[in-house]
C-alpha cells in the first residue's frame, strides 16, 4: 500500500529510493513533522502492521555447531 502525504512544508529537501529516505529539515519544525509522521502512521497503519521475517537457510540440528555460531559472529552487525 503506497500512501501519498504531503509533508513538504517541513522538508527543506529530500530524496532516496524506494527502499530508503533522505530529508532535511529545520529544527525548528522537527516536532511538528514528527507529530504529523505519528499522526499519519496510527491513522494509517497501526492495524496493518505485521512482522515480517526473512529466512535465508533453514538449519539441521547438526548444523548447529560451536563452528558455525563463531562463524555467524564474523559477520556482525546483523539483524
Amino acid at each position: 500500500m503506497m500512501l501519498c502525504v504531503n509533508l513538504g512544508e517541513y522538508l527543506e529537501k529530500y530524496g532516496g529510493h524506494e527502499m530508503a529516505v533522505g530529508l532535511s529539515l529545520k529544527r525548528e519544525y522537527f516536532e511538528d513533522f514528527r507529530n504529523k509522521i505519528e499522526e499519519i502512521a496510527k491513522e494509517n497503519y497501526e492495524e496493518n502492521l505485521v512482522p515480517i521475517i526473512k529466512i535465508d537457510k533453514e538449519l539441521n540440528m547438526n548444523e548447529i555447531t560451536i563452528e558455525n555460531v563463531e562463524n555467524l559472529k564474523l559477520l556482525e552487525p546483523y539483524r
